[in-house]
């Protein structure tokens, strides 16, 4: 009769059940309140003149929340109906507001992402018309107005890496659940991306892979990981100055892969290596030409190696360079 009654009124704030009774005991019918009907939250008092341990052991086994040995103590019972009725209560406040919490933050995210999104169009277009402008010539050189219009190009684009970091940090958010991975060539990651570095190179910076192998695979997303390696090639690139090095490395062991990037740029402050990888921790500096940063970035490549399941570490000094260092799992 309990369990017909309760299939049918599932906003039961308590139930307490006797063991030994005509039809089910106490113990089956814990189990099929908690495995049929689902309601894992509620609370459960168990009641028996029952002292054996083993059976009172299945009890709380099977999701019940407190015993009661018969004869009841009318105090007893009492107080532990009223603990139980009052976390019961404060359990549910707390999962309202959790969920009002996770529908905030996701609309947060969203607002995030279409702002970022939206705002890169017509940054683009500032940036397109403003490098043609200075590329078709026409204007003085030194004039004011051609100073002007490069002041414009680049505090343009130092806001375009703005809006692309909070873009990858808001995709992040959004794409909490399981990161769909396949087999593919980390070494083929790497080349395409410190190619592309070698390409837009302006500041005579060597930069060098030092590989050995033809390709080595791991499980993984290809777009996730080359924003990894592309994050972490463009922090060493604005932080090393003019004719300095950046060099990578690939390395096997025991089944591992590690890969290092190591630039000979001015290094993070002690104070700062802490924090580097948390979320607008303060962490992000201006590079060596004033781009700037909302230290978002490395946060990012965090959570996308994590998603992995691998592992990064920094080694930094200031003045003498900074090596950061991925460990993922070799596959065949």
């Amino acid at each position: 009769k309990a369990f017909e009654y309760i299939k049918t009124h599932q906003g039961v704030d308590l139930i307490l059940t006797d063991h030994m009774m005509p039809e089910i005991s106490g113990l089956t019918l814990v189990k099929k309140i908690r495995n049929e009907l689902g309601m894992k939250l509620v609370p459960i008092v168990f009641i028996s003149s029952v002292q054996d341990k083993a059976e009172i052991l299945d009890f709380y086994k099977a999701g019940g929340n407190e015993y009661l040995s018969k004869p009841l103590i009318r105090e007893e019972l009492y107080v532990k109906v009223n603990q139980l009725l009052d976390n019961n209560f404060k359990s549910k406040i707390l999962k309202e507001k959790v969920h009002e919490l996770e529908q905030v933050n996701r609309v947060k995210d969203r607002f995030l992402a279409v702002c970022t999104h939206d705002l890169r169009t017509p940054l683009n277009t500032i940036i397109g018309l403003s490098d043609m402008i200075i590329e078709e010539g026409g204007l003085a050189e030194g004039s004011e107005t051609l100073s002007y219009l490069e002041r414009i190009d680049k505090s343009a684009n130092s806001l375009l890496e703005l809006v692309n970091e909070l873009l990858d940090f808001s995709e992040m958010q959004l794409k909490r659940k399981q990161v769909e991975l396949k087999s593919l060539d980390i070494i083929s990651i790497l080349n395409s991306v410190i190619r592309n570095f070698n390409a837009i190179n302006e500041k005579n910076i060597s930069i060098q892979f030092n590989n050995k192998f033809d390709n080595i695979f791991i499980d993984g997303n290809e777009q996730m990981l080359t924003r990894v390696f592309d994050n972490i090639m463009s922090n060493a690139y604005k932080f090393t100055p003019e004719g300095g090095k950046i060099s990578a490395k690939v390395e096997v062991l025991r089944e591992k892969v590690f890969i290092s990037i190591r630039d000979s740029g001015i290094g993070i402050p002690k104070e700062m290596q802490g924090k580097i990888f948390e979320e607008f921790s303060g962490a992000g500096r201006a590079g060596l030409k004033g781009e700037k940063s909302i230290g978002l970035g490395m946060s990012i490549v965090k959570k996308i190696i994590d998603q992995h399941n691998g592992h990064i570490s920094l080694n930094s000094s200031e003045g003498r360079g900074t090596t950061f260092t991925i460990e993922f799992m070799k596959v065949d």
